[in-house]
């Protein structure tokens, strides 16, 4: 459990974990009923869905407390309104090193999703990335993406469309990036979103705890450097971070003075370089569409 309030709760979930129960597993919701059941969670109410994660993602997941409450954050879903914020690490070279993926989707082969060139209903995700300096294996990327829509399989996609899909993805990395790695490294790792009529947002940071490189020292440097702990002590802060949905898109000083923007955490990322860059730096920023 990483956030509660009277409206929502939010918690981490492990990679590999299925929502609902599946063979072995019996899923998220198994495991809140579990602990609701045991005394481990105080709320004893219902569990309201809002959204999911794929089975190999690992990260934050909002629950709502009451029907009214799911109904607002699924609108607020619906109007992109809620701020969320996925890392991940590939091992092969992105071809360009930020910009936006944007293409509709639709399904593949095998139960996988490919994306298109057509833009009718799309899907959008923002990312930047920068080398990982691990000692014993080189040529990994950091990834940070911000979605702004949330399809099936979207980041999965997206990254697997610029030539970077994540390691330990066994359905879009090929068979030397997925088999040998212990998990997929797609974690969701940060979401802000606040309702109407709330004094204060729903917000939840959570790094990933499981993976070699996940868990590494390299890997933390560079969290810590993205996430850093004081953007969840300000409340005005956080409360000001929503002036992004109705501030102008070409507003620098809105953007720039928001910590929880993209251009600010792009920018975090961007700073983190006095770490050492690994091997592999893919070429210069494209905006391109895909």
């Amino acid at each position: 459990l990483v956030f509660e309030d009277d409206d929502a709760f939010v918690v981490n979930k492990a990679a590999g974990r299925s929502y609902h129960a599946a063979t072995g597993d019996v899923g998220v919701l198994g495991d809140l009923r579990w602990m609701q059941a045991e005394g481990h969670f105080d709320y004893r109410g219902d569990l309201h869905s809002v959204h999911r994660l794929d089975n190999p993602t690992s990260g934050l997941l909002i629950f709502a407390k009451s029907a009214s409450s799911q109904t607002a954050l699924s609108r607020a879903f619906e109007e992109r309104a809620v701020l969320k914020y996925y890392v991940g690490i590939s091992g092969r070279p992105p071809s360009r090193k930020m910009g936006k993926v944007v293409g509709d989707m639709e399904p593949s082969r095998r139960g996988c999703y490919k994306i298109l060139r057509s833009t009718a209903n799309p899907a959008v995700t923002h990312f930047t990335t920068r080398g990982i300096p691990f000692s014993e294996k080189k040529g990994l990327r950091f990834i940070l993406m911000k979605p702004e829509t949330g399809k099936t399989h979207q980041l999965r996609v997206a990254m697997k469309s610029i030539g970077a899909p994540f390691l330990g993805d066994e359905r879009y990395a090929n068979s030397v990036d997925s088999e040998v790695e212990e998990r997929c490294y797609l974690h969701s790792g940060a979401v802000f979103v606040h309702l109407p009529g709330r004094k204060m947002p729903i917000a939840a940071i959570a790094p990933p705890t499981s993976g070699t490189y996940f868990t590494s020292l390299e890997f933390g440097l560079i969290w810590r450097s993205v996430f850093p702990t004081d953007l969840l002590l300000a409340p005005a802060t956080l409360l000001a971070a929503h002036s992004l949905r109705t501030a102008a898109e070409g507003s620098k000083e809105a953007q720039v003075s928001e910590p929880w923007s993209w251009s600010a955490a792009r920018k975090r990322v961007k700073l983190s370089v006095s770490l050492p860059e690994s091997a592999g730096d893919a070429g210069a920023p494209d905006e391109t569409a895909i």
